[in-house]
């Protein structure tokens, strides 16, 4: 069972005076923190090493207005503090305390948010933010476990980081796509699975004479966001070393904090602080083309832009254009069937002098003489399976996966919660979502599939959050170089006068791809709960010894009994 324990908790809603931050050169003012406004607290789900953190929690928050929600960001620092004394997390965070300054600017003000800093555990084992692979499960699982102890919005989550941070960032955002709001990597690195965020806003920073983490760490993911269809924003900055982006990005006069509290999860990147848009032709989808070119036109805000182009990522057809904040091209060729057009801008890297280049971009899906498709799509879950009309969970997050077909070509899949939260599922023809938050009772999750003619399909699954009555998913992880480590555990209970459950243990090799498989346990037995005999016990002995070629994410699954 995972637990969250804190030296102060949802009662703290008074914050202490300011002082100068130790990074002065950045001009910002800190909160002076403290264990009163700063906090420690310890995140344990079962796996080797326990998360420490650090939390802020905006001045005037209210425990009991359930009606205001606050975003919530999430900083992942570099190799320096790793460890378990979370006080050295207490020096400015890298200048990323900025999004709780108190002056200069005062986003404490302007933009309320908690803030969340977790520690990377010294270990032999523990290399970064991602290795091994459940650490990055660990964070996402202490970002849910805000979201359920604290009126937090699920849709205004944000991660960003540097160098180690960084990496970890690219790698929330492979894992948990559908967790974030916007991602903001620093001197990192990408992990090569782009294709599974292509939809979440991301604005990246690296610098070009980085000694540590060269620059094509950031250029490669960036450039395989765009082959693909992706919108990132990159400041490619010319001078300025491995500190150089945190040194920008977390400056009095970067527009980063306005920038990143603009976004919304599942929702395109649209601030007037830093954006560029397509507006024709008006589209909410796809647009359907009945001629062999199309006329766009657009916006371009928040800086002057140097230069403009147009690129066909189906037929490779470029073009330049006239950088305008009101721009517009015509005559841009198509081929018959898909095309996804990306216009490309480039802007100022935020500095007092030249120094680099920002890259935007927004791109359309348009389709050429496909104006008689009505044919609508179709839409399957195949995880989680379940009977009956409901699926019951103690996890408080869902994961969802499946597959989705259509005469001519499916183009995205959103989901939308009747409890909070919403936003695009990563794939199309296999689909997978995560980190949909869960709240206590039923929650109604709505599927929608959309094909490129803009036909959909939905459909709608009851989810049943309760922690006393369904086992939860639990984190194992082998094969070991010790046998004995990949003997695992297992115990959850359920209340017997509620109902009875049968149950089985699943394996995911790869938790991104979601692909879960049965898993057949070395022993269990059911008892009474020692505790509290209104409840049962099944303890569950799992080996993942040889047989185990990867490390796997393990899980119990349980359904009503027929």
């Amino acid at each position: 069972m995972k637990r969250l324990s804190c030296s102060c908790f949802q009662s703290l809603l008074l914050l202490a005076g300011t002082v100068a931050a130790p990074l002065s050169t950045w001009a910002v003012t800190y909160p002076a923190v403290n264990e009163t406004n700063f906090p420690s607290g310890t995140f344990s789900d079962g796996n080797p090493t326990d998360i420490f953190y650090r939390y802020f929690v905006p001045s005037g928050y209210d425990p009991d207005d359930a009606s205001t929600l606050y975003p919530l960001v999430l900083y992942l620092h570099g190799q320096g503090p790793s460890g378990t004394d979370s006080s050295h997390l207490n020096g400015g965070g890298g200048g990323s305390m900025i999004f709780i300054s108190s002056d200069s600017p005062d986003n404490q003000s302007a933009y309320p948010c908690f803030y969340l800093a977790p520690q990377l555990p010294a270990s032999n084992t523990v290399t970064n933010w991602s290795d091994p692979g459940y650490i990055a499960e660990q964070i996402a699982g202490l970002v849910g476990q805000f979201v359920q102890d604290f009126n937090i919005d699920p849709d205004r989550i944000y991660v960003t980081g540097v160098s180690m941070g960084g990496g970890g960032t690219f790698a929330q955002a492979t894992r948990h796509p559908n967790r974030y709001a916007a991602a903001v990597p620093l001197a990192g690195w990408g992990d090569g699975k782009e294709a599974d965020y292509l939809h979440l806003p991301l604005w990246a920073g690296h610098s070009n004479d980085d000694p540590r983490v060269p620059v094509s760490s950031t250029d490669t993911p960036i450039a395989n966001l765009r082959a693909l269809g992706g919108d990132p924003i990159y400041t490619r900055t010319a001078t300025g070393g491995h500190g150089g982006p945190s040194s920008l990005f977390f400056s009095a006069g970067h527009p980063l904090v306005p920038w990143m509290m603009a976004q919304r999860r599942g929702e395109p990147n649209d601030s007037s602080l830093l954006s560029l848009n397509i507006t024709q032709p008006e589209t909410d989808g796809t647009y359907i083309a009945t001629t062999d070119s199309v006329d766009l036109a657009g916006t371009a805000q928040g800086n002057t832009f140097t230069e403009m182009e147009w690129k066909n990522l189906r037929s490779n057809d470029t073009g330049d254009m006239t950088a305008a904040a009101d721009w517009s091209v015509t005559a841009v060729p198509l081929r018959s069937g898909l095309n996804r057009v990306r216009v490309l801008g480039t802007t100022g890297s935020f500095t007092s002098q030249p120094n680099g280049n920002t890259t935007l971009s927004d791109t359309i899906t348009i389709v050429e003489r496909a104006e008689g498709d009505t044919v609508a799509p179709e839409i399957a879950v195949a995880h989680p399976s379940y009977v009956g009309d409901r699926f019951l969970t103690s996890h408080s997050t869902l994961e969802l996966s499946g597959t989705a077909s259509d005469d001519m070509a499916v183009d995205r899949i959103t989901w939308s919660s009747d409890r909070l939260g919403h936003g695009i599922a990563s794939g199309t023809t296999d689909w997978w979502l995560s980190d949909i938050d869960l709240f206590p009772g039923e929650n109604h999750i709505t599927l929608t599939v959309w094909d490129i003619a803009d036909n959909s399909t939905t459909e709608t699954l009851a989810v049943v959050y309760d922690p006393d009555l369904v086992p939860p998913e639990v984190v194992a992880w082998g094969p070991t170089d010790d046998a004995s480590d990949a003997d695992v555990t297992v115990t959850f209970r359920w209340l017997k006068s509620q109902t009875a459950y049968s149950w089985s243990v699943q394996s995911c090799p790869d938790p991104a791809a979601g692909q879960w498989q049965a898993l057949e346990p070395a022993a269990s037995s059911t008892e009474d709960d020692p505790d509290d005999a209104a409840y049962a016990r099944v303890t569950v002995e799992l080996n993942l010894g040889a047989a185990a070629d990867t490390r796997a994410l393990m899980r119990v699954v349980a359904q009503p009994a027929d």
